[in-house]
């Protein structure tokens, strides 16, 4: 059995303590059942789950030690299995979890994870996703998939950037090319 990612040390900034909240813990042990039902008793839990702020927090704790090396990937798989959820049912329209503006924390999620063929499946759908969503910037992406030590990753989203920015400074130059 893998090792469980609790209890999390509280860690001091000035004069705020952060903790991880049992919404953290189940997405760091790739708990998608538990987060799930969780989201279902507090929806505002999203917030939480996807704020950037709060990850940046956490990745401090986690993601610099050994013994935490699976959170990423475990983040990952459940961001992926909540992106499926929200499929629509017809097999029309837009996924409503990206229509909700996490495009960026699901993109930031499979670059720092190193998830390759999640983060060309988002970038299918929306290669804009590249310049970030809502609090997620371009820099942040880019951050995450450096992080991720995925030369791969990192390319793929790096090389969506400058194709939809060189695209995107084409269109309104007002040059003809």
């Amino acid at each position: 059995m893998p090792p469980s990612y609790f209890p999390l040390r509280w860690e001091s900034t000035g004069d705020q303590w952060w903790y991880a909240s049992p919404i953290d813990l189940a997405a760091a042990n790739g708990h998608y059942d538990l987060v799930r039902e969780l989201l279902h008793f507090d929806t505002n839990l999203l917030i939480k789950l996807t704020s950037l702020r709060r990850i940046r927090r956490l990745e401090t704790v986690w993601d610099d030690k050994e013994q935490f090396v699976d959170v990423a990937k475990n983040r990952s798989k459940v961001a992926k299995k909540l992106l499926l959820e929200g499929e629509p049912k017809n097999g029309h329209g837009h996924n409503s979890l990206i229509r909700a503006g996490y495009g960026g924390w699901l993109l930031y999620t499979a670059a720092s994870a190193g998830d390759l063929e999640f983060v060309k499946e988002l970038l299918k759908r929306d290669p804009l996703l590249v310049f970030g969503e809502g609090e997620y910037g371009v820099t942040d992406i880019l951050y995450a998939a450096a992080r991720s030590k995925n030369s791969e990753v990192f390319q793929r989203c790096a090389g969506e950037y400058f194709v939809a920015f060189s695209f995107w400074e084409r269109s309104n130059s007002g040059i003809d090319y």
